[in-house]
């Protein structure tokens, strides 16, 4: 049914303009323990870093209520394309503010689970003023106008640097840092190699030849910023005080004290700082690397050039 209509719509329309994958991650999810009436309060907003179930009691309300899962995952899917794709569903056209992405003139969204049966949907979008397939891209970005809304659209949507400003000195030299620079990546990088329990080089040290993953520099941009906020203190666990702000809804995160800053500290530097180290490690927290995706996004195809294991197919 979804394989016709998604011809159907491409027959019409052209090539689609984007191929969004959304995978919720409601296991252990506070909103899903609410909803299954795992949690003693009456409101969602009630809780904070004092009443806030354990980890293991989270995954166990998760677990033992689908009913609560499929709730929840279906509010995801209405907020999706509500306000992050923009669309109007009752009345079939976008909104007059359109969406992150644009104003989308069609969608189709096709849900699955996993194999450990939590659901995801992968979408197909078409978009106003885009092209109907590579040729007719090509074709149009020969106007400078055109291309060059192109470019800031995509740069309006994809941002390949963390709020945090991360240095490019080696956090591991103790004597005078030396100069970080980005190592270039091999095909196997972008695949889910057996076995692996690190993530690819990324970057390397000139000076003590440190290796760095993905998210090695962020995270130690992340202990500095904390360091800063909190006390100048080597102990500092920053996971310690931001893991917290993945559960707790944005009303409760007055209780932390680094959520506290951020939302009443009198000087706005440090509540700069405050929102920059919250916003960057969520997005440490949720984006996830390539090789750290499920088996099944990592295919076997003609595209893989030659790669032994499968290749990542979203790239």
């Amino acid at each position: 049914m979804h394989l016709r209509r998604d011809f159907s719509l491409q027959t019409r329309f052209g090539s689609d303009s984007l191929f969004v994958t959304t995978s919720p991650k409601y296991k252990g999810s506070l909103t899903v323990a609410y909803l299954s009436g795992q949690v003693a309060c009456d409101q969602l907003e009630q809780i904070d870093i004092t009443n806030l179930p354990s980890q293991a009691a989270r995954l166990a309300a998760t677990s033992k209520d689908s009913v609560a899962c499929a709730r929840h995952f279906n509010c995801i899917v209405r907020c999706f394309f509500q306000d992050v794709v923009g669309y109007d569903r009752k009345h079939q056209r976008p909104h007059a503010r359109g969406g992150i992405f644009g104003h989308v003139k069609a969608f189709i969204a096709g849900f699955e689970t996993q194999g450990d049966g939590t659901l995801n949907f992968h979408s197909m979008l078409w978009l106003y003023g885009m092209a109907g397939g590579r040729l007719q891209l090509e074709n149009l970005q020969k106007n400078d106008a055109y291309k060059a809304a192109f470019l800031a659209l995509a740069d309006s949507v994809q941002f390949h640097s963390a709020p945090l400003p991360t240095e490019a000195t080696c956090p591991t030299c103790f004597e005078e840092p030396g100069t970080v620079l980005a190592v270039e990546l091999s095909s196997l990088a972008f695949t889910r190699a057996a076995g692996r329990t690190v993530a690819p080089v990324t970057a390397r040290c000139v000076t003590c030849k440190s290796e760095f993953g993905h998210s090695d520099l962020i995270e130690a941009s992340l202990w500095k910023g904390v360091s800063e906020l909190l006390g100048d203190d080597s102990a500092v666990d920053f996971e310690k005080e931001l893991r917290p702000v993945v559960n707790l809804p944005p009303a409760s995160w007055k209780s932390l004290p680094i959520g506290k800053i951020f939302a009443t500290d009198p000087e706005v530097r440090r509540r700069e700082l405050a929102e920059a180290v919250i916003t960057t490690y969520l997005v440490v927290h949720y984006n996830l690397h390539l090789w750290q995706l499920c088996e099944s996004c990592f295919k076997k195809s003609k595209r893989t050039h030659g790669v032994s294991v499968g290749a990542c197919r979203y790239c």
